[in-house]
Formats: structure tokens, sequence, C-alpha cells
């Protein structure tokens, strides 16, 4: 009986669980936060950043991050309509306003000259995502940024690994916010991570993320304003610290699988994840644009797969579409490659025999 293939899977070795139980067994009292200051200390060691505060989601990241801006009452966050509703959520939760921006065709994020034309005088910051590892076009976002003055945070959920000319995701923007969430390529179970290289970011990002109380008022247990309380445990970052030693063994892994999979459909008319001459991408999931086919039905691929002992996964639907938001805004880009795209199984744990199997049952689907 053929085993069931997921999306995506944690990979957890047995250093893994000895280093958690040591944190469950030792990291209270005094070393009530040992393995997370250590786990930081390693995470922006490793990704070249000057500060980082681990955090219990990359949704805990953006909402600390947006919150340590300071942005006046009022203000709207631009971000791309191809998301994840938890790069929003913070935006809505701290009473801004989001502005959705359609997506590039080729690397299915934030357009940067449509973007550019949503700046307006309300405008207090711009959350870029780095899709499925692709990056956005940083060089053009980062002009803008400092031409504007508008603060950039990246959402690099998705990019753990991906660099700009040897800058990793995440380290290009004023902040950048991480997950490690189950499905992730490096995970705690459940995590996240803020990282900058300004200190005067870091600090208010630092004290609001401990209920608002700053490093002198710690032990009196007095607070300078309200915070919020997204820390990560110990035991989180026990697991954190033991999967980042081999970051650069998993970000290869990664890319080894897209490469193998892209080979074997290269004889589809697809589009898969985009890397540009100066990108480094991580291939978080091997991700599929379906070209010219009108007729593409996610729904009935999915079911087909299925069938076959394989998950599969749909593309964000654009937040504009959501009926929270319901925009009426025309969005193309974002419609058309959320409509005829996919993910396929890519944990690193997948075999090369598995991806043979997906790899039939897809040119079986598209060459009928």
């Amino acid at each position: 009986m053929k085993k069931f293939i997921p999306i995506a899977k944690p990979c957890i070795l047995k250093s893994d669980i000895k280093l958690g139980l040591k944190a469950l067994s030792n990291g209270w009292n005094k070393n009530h936060s040992f393995y997370i200051k250590k786990f930081e200390n390693d995470f922006k060691k490793k990704i070249h950043s000057n500060y980082s505060i681990a955090t219990s989601s990359c949704t805990g990241a953006l909402t600390i991050a947006i919150a340590s801006l300071n942005l006046k009452k009022g203000s709207e966050i631009i971000l791309s309509n191809i998301n994840w509703i938890a790069t929003v959520s913070p935006i809505v939760n701290l009473g801004f306003k989001p502005i959705f921006c359609d997506i590039e065709f080729k690397n299915w994020c934030i357009d940067p000259s449509k973007l550019k034309t949503l700046i307006n005088k309300k405008t207090g910051a711009i959350i870029v995502t780095h899709l499925y590892g692709n990056l956005c076009d940083m060089k053009k976002i980062m002009k803008i940024s400092k031409e504007k003055k508008i603060p950039v945070i990246e959402d690099a959920a998705e990019a753990l690994g991906s660099k700009c000319k040897k800058k990793y995701a995440g380290t290009i923007g004023d902040i950048g916010c991480f997950s490690f969430h189950a499905s992730k390529s490096l995970t705690t179970g459940e995590g996240g991570m803020m990282v900058t290289n300004k200190k005067k970011i870091y600090d208010q990002a630092k004290k609001l993320s401990d209920h608002g109380r700053s490093k002198d008022n710690y032990s009196s247990y007095l607070a300078d304003e309200i915070g919020f309380k997204f820390k990560m445990t110990n035991f989180q970052a026990a697991l954190g610290i033991s999967q980042l030693k081999r970051f650069k063994k998993i970000i290869l892994r990664k890319r080894e699988i897209f490469k193998y999979y892209k080979k074997g459909l290269e004889d589809l008319n697809f589009n898969f994840n985009y890397q540009d001459k100066n990108d480094y991408n991580s291939y978080w999931l091997t991700s599929i644009y379906v070209n010219e086919n009108k007729n593409f039905s996610f729904k009935n691929f999915r079911k087909y797969m299925l069938k076959g002992k394989v998950d599969v996964r749909n593309f964000f639907p654009p937040l504009s579409k959501l009926k929270m938001f319901n925009y009426k805004k025309n969005y193309k880009n974002s419609f058309i490659v959320s409509r005829n795209s996919f993910n396929i199984p890519s944990h690193i744990e997948i075999t090369k025999k598995q991806m043979n199997m997906i790899i039939d049952l897809i040119k079986k689907n598209f060459q009928k």
C-alpha cells in the first residue's frame, strides 16, 4: 500500500529531541531565557543581522515589527495581494489600513512599479513577502523606500536561506520576519523571529515584546506602555538551536529537490519558482504556474493527485477576494497566477522514488 506524501513535514532528529529534553529539564528559573537568547544570537549570526527577537510565530513577529515603527493613526500599509492572511491580520488588528498591490508575473511577488503608484501621504510602511522562496525585486523596492522615506518590512516566512547579492532575505529592509512553523525549512514547531539592523527599532520592539517593559523596569514589573506577549519558549528555542546547525544542509537539500522536479517536468508548459541572476532561491516549496491553460481546475487536479496518495496545495487566494475586504479594484496578475498555480511536496525527507511518482502523476494529468 502506497504511503501518503504530504506537502511539507518537519524533520526532527535525535539531536533535536536531546537538546529539547535538556531545555525541558533545566530551562527554568535562572535559565528561563537561556535557550531563547542563544537561539536569537545564533540566528542573527547565521543571517548576518545586528539584532533579533524570538517570537511565538511569524504573525507575532510582524505585529511587533509594525508596532515598533510608531506609525500615525490612520496610516496605510502596502502589501502584496497574494499573501497568507497572517501578513495582513496584524495590520488590521493594530488599527491600520491594508492597501493591496498586484504582483509581478515573473516572481509572483509585489510589483515595484505598481507599488510606487499606491504611495501617498498616509503610507506608513511597506510589507514585502518573498513568496515560496522567491525574492521580491529588493533593489527597486529599497530605492523607492529611500526616495519616499518609507520603512520596509520583509515577510521572509517562506524565504529562510534565500539571498539577494549575498544578503539574506529579511536583512535587506528595515525589519525582517521569519516563521519556524512545522511546515517550514527550519522548525521549532511553532515560532518566529524578528530581525533588524537598526538599534532604535530593536529597542522599541524589544520593549513591546515584553509587555511594554524596558530593561530598566524589568524586575519591578512596571510597564512604560501597553505591549505584547509573543514569547518563544525555551523548549522551542532549543529545537531551533539544534536545527540551525544544519541550516546550510537543509537549504541545499531544498534546492536539490526543486532542480529534480524542474528537470523531470521540463517537457510541460510550466513556469517554476523564479530566481534572478543576482538571487539565490531557497525554494521552500516547489511551485508551478500552469501556462496557457484556461481550463485548469485546481480542485479537480487535487482530487486526482489525492487518489494517487499525493497532496498538492493551491496558491494563496488574492487578499482582495476575501469577504472582509472584497475590494473591487482589478488585480489582474494576482488572480491569474493564483488560479493557475499549485505547490507540490517539497519536504527534505522526500525520496527520489516519491518524486518520480509525483512527476509521473503530473505528466499523466497534463499530457492527456
